[in-house]
């Protein structure tokens, strides 16, 4: 019982705070999948130090992904999925896109990575996201 009021009093207290917040540039639900971002997060190097003719390919990442407008204002967060992918739907304009290790997860050097982005009416912008992992590139 007083777990069902406190998931109830935090549910109200969310929605009081979203509507503070004033207009989001999120894409409303009644426009579902008409524009947005989608891509795939990569984490890499591993091979200490990476090494010319060895395979050291990038891995998928699961990272916590933060979408900002211009301002840097957090518009909205997403993770990828266990294989990297991502995809939030979002009105045209531009924005941020902000990928950060997960609370539980690995944190790594080069974190957080931020790429730019603009979304036009009816596209999906495509991004490769890439984590640096702090090993050092190969020397020729």
């Amino acid at each position: 019982m007083k777990r069902s009021v406190l998931v109830l009093v935090t549910g109200i207290a969310m929605t009081m705070m979203g509507a503070c917040r004033g207009p989001s540039t999120q894409a409303p639900d009644d426009l579902p999948g008409q524009s947005g971002v989608k891509g795939q997060v990569w984490i890499g190097p591993f091979c200490p130090p990476a090494v010319p003719g060895t395979d050291c390919a990038d891995l998928p990442y699961e990272a916590q992904l933060s979408v900002m407008n211009m301002d840097g204002e957090v518009i909205v967060e997403a993770k990828s999925d266990k294989d990297g992918k991502f995809e939030i739907a979002l009105l045209p304009g531009e924005y941020l896109l902000r990928a950060s290790p997960l609370e539980d997860g690995p944190q790594y050097p080069a974190f957080p990575s931020v790429y730019g982005f603009s979304v036009n009416p009816g596209e999906w912008t495509e991004l490769t996201v890439k984590v640096d992992t702090g090993v050092p590139p190969s020397q020729p």
